[in-house]
């Protein structure tokens, strides 16, 4: 291309704006944020084609090439254990999307386990969330379609390597906790929303989604069937992170309200209560001055690194049990 670039002239709205915190802030291409309007279309398209005529010819062909020789090497994950299996992300070259393979033993071949690049022919549908049942059976992961936010959460049967029927839709920001015994998992989930669209088009969707929930999904049925664990109406902007503990007897559930490390902590002894979660919930924490998070515990005696008065985080041991709940130093120190 030659000469000065032309580039496609973005309509100002100047009578678009807001008021925040009693500031009235102009904005004037709010348009822009829907990307399925006409106009939107438009002007994304000449973008584009501005772009398509800059990088077209010998020199796009060339920067393509020395880009696939630079990506074309085998890359690995790090290893973990599921069950007593190995499990480890792998990408041969120029795959998509790295592939999930398990080996018997350190001197087993590895076999196939999941393989995202398979999940769509055209390749806009990717692996999300990944969680191993305790006792290694079982896998749960999420899937996403076309980049979006929304997934939709399956479940392996590791031993015959068949997909379990009864997928988990409307999930979003998820956690995927397992039940000790694995006959299912907690997980986040939203209200439906946009029904009338395809999955790929939700992944354009600027529908605002609120009143996240909790539920628990038992392998092989349907999501009609899960059971409505925790909700919080009166926040519909909260979000929750899901954790169930080492021993199988707690579920714990951190609350956030934004991005700040800063969470509310609830409880649920789901081995005294299992079936009616809802009805024992127990708060451990309730302000938003810090962040927890689980690392063991022995019984109700909780052991959790937290930066409540340290910015570099410490360890702390709470007695889930005793009314009032007080930190007390476990006799680790944290150096760095």
């Amino acid at each position: 291309m030659n000469g000065s670039i032309s580039y496609p002239v973005a309509r100002r709205d100047e009578g678009q704006s807001e008021v925040l915190h009693g500031v009235e802030v102009q904005d004037p291409y709010r348009w822009l944020e829907d990307p399925d309007s006409e106009e939107t279309r438009t002007w994304v398209e000449a973008e584009n084609e501005l772009s398509r005529s800059y990088v077209s010819g010998d020199v796009r062909e060339e920067v393509l090439s020395e880009l696939k020789k630079m990506s074309e090497y085998e890359k690995l994950g790090c290893p973990f254990k599921v069950g007593d299996a190995i499990m480890f992300m792998k990408k041969d070259g120029l795959q998509n999307q790295h592939v999930l393979y398990r080996q018997d033993d350190l001197n087993s071949e590895p076999i196939v386990v999941l393989d995202p690049n398979k999940f769509s022919e055209d390749g806009t549908a990717s692996l999300g969330e990944l969680e191993p049942s305790d006792d290694g059976k079982m896998l749960a992961f999420s899937v996403s379609l076309s980049g979006s936010d929304w997934r939709s959460i399956h479940v392996l049967d590791l031993v015959s390597l068949e997909e379990i029927s009864g997928s988990c839709d409307w999930a979003r920001y998820t956690s995927i906790a397992w039940k000790k015994d694995g006959r299912g998992f907690y997980y986040c989930r939203y209200p439906a929303v946009d029904e009338d669209k395809t999955a790929e088009e939700r992944g354009t969707s600027t529908a605002e989604v609120k009143n996240q929930m909790v539920y628990f999904h038992q392998v092989g049925s349907s999501q009609e069937q899960d059971r409505l664990i925790y909700e919080d109406p009166d926040h519909p902007d909260w979000n929750f992170r899901l954790t169930t503990t080492d021993d199988g007897k707690y579920l714990l559930i951190g609350v956030t309200q934004s991005c700040a490390p800063q969470e509310k902590l609830h409880l649920i002894d789901i081995e005294q209560h299992f079936g009616y979660e809802s009805k024992h919930v127990v708060t451990l924490i309730d302000d938003f001055e810090a962040e927890y998070h689980y690392i063991a515990n022995d019984g109700s005696l909780f052991y959790v690194r937290t930066n409540r008065d340290a910015p570099r985080n410490q360890i702390v041991r709470i007695d889930v049990e005793k009314e009032v709940r007080e930190f007390a130093d476990p006799g680790l120190e944290l150096r760095g």
